[in-house]
Parts: C-alpha cells; structure tokens; sequence
C-alpha cells in the first residue's frame, strides 16, 4: 500500500501538470487574430498622376538627366497600364506596347496617339541620343497626363458599374 500511494500521488501530479499545459495551450490558440484593415486602394490615373507630379518637381531635365526624365517617365505610364489594364508593358518594346494597347477595350485614336508620341520621343531620347529642346520636355510631361487622364475617362465610360463601388 505505502508504493501504490506514491504511484497514485505521482499520477495525480502528473495529471495535473498535463491540464495545466493543455489550459495554457489553449487559452494561447484562442487568442483573437488582430484585424488591420486593408489600406484604401488609390485609383491607377490618380497614383500614375501624382507620380508624374513628383517627377516634375525633381526637375530632372533641368539639372542635365534627361535620359533619366524620359526613362521614368515612361515607366510611370507603363505601370499605369499594368494595373489598369494588366498589359506587361515594361517587358515589352514601344510596339509591343502600343499593339497591346490596341486591343483594349477603351482605345481610342487619341489616347494611341498621345502613347506613340510619348514613347516616340522617350526611345529618341534613350535610344538615339536626342536632345529635344525644353518645350519637348514639357509636351512629353503633357503628353503622359493627358494619356493617363484620356484612359481614365474613357474607362469611366464604358465601365460606369466600377464607379458605383
């Protein structure tokens, strides 16, 4: 009897230290998840606009870095078209580019045209080593808002159901 008291005694504390554990345990799986809220998505014209904003005022072509300018530039419009459209643009070649943004379903003749100017002047610039005069530099600049804004628009027409959410 004096051994089986110390084995019932050794069991019971045993027991009791696995609730213990498995309480502990519990109570730590059951702690609620924190909730952080998805940060509010920016419209692609609105974010696109306010990146050529910010590139305008680092005066880039100002200060001599004109490849700089129109490389950024152009990817900025290139981003713009991934997300609003999902078009890999900064994969692809000017053409490759525009032909993607012909099959689009908010085309337009103008917006094409705007695009082909822009990446026109932005692969002499690159490529060819132009050096356009300063007023070239403003209606690229000009060009790629009044694309982004085009496109935007446009969009807005043909899907009216997006705005409403």
């Amino acid at each position: 009897w004096e051994i089986a008291r110390w084995i019932i005694l050794a069991i019971a504390v045993a027991a009791l230290v696995l609730a213990i554990v498995l309480i502990i345990r519990s109570r730590k799986t059951h702690q609620p998840v924190p909730f952080l809220p998805k940060p509010k998505q920016i419209p692609a014209d609105k974010k696109a606009l306010n990146e050529l904003e910010a590139l305008r005022r680092k005066e880039l072509w100002q200060k001599g870095r004109i490849k700089k300018y129109y490389t950024d530039m152009t990817d900025i419009v290139r981003r713009f078209l991934r997300n609003m459209y999902g078009i890999s643009a900064a994969e692809m070649t000017s053409r490759q580019t525009l032909r993607a943004f012909h099959n689009i379903s908010d085309w337009s003749e103008e917006s094409e045209t705007l695009l082909r100017q822009l990446l026109h002047q932005a692969d002499m610039v690159k490529f060819a080593k132009s050096q356009p005069q300063s007023h070239e530099h403003d209606m690229a600049m000009q060009n790629a808002i009044n694309f982004i804004r085009k496109v935007a628009e446009t969009h807005k027409i043909n899907n009216p159901e997006e705005e409403k959410k």
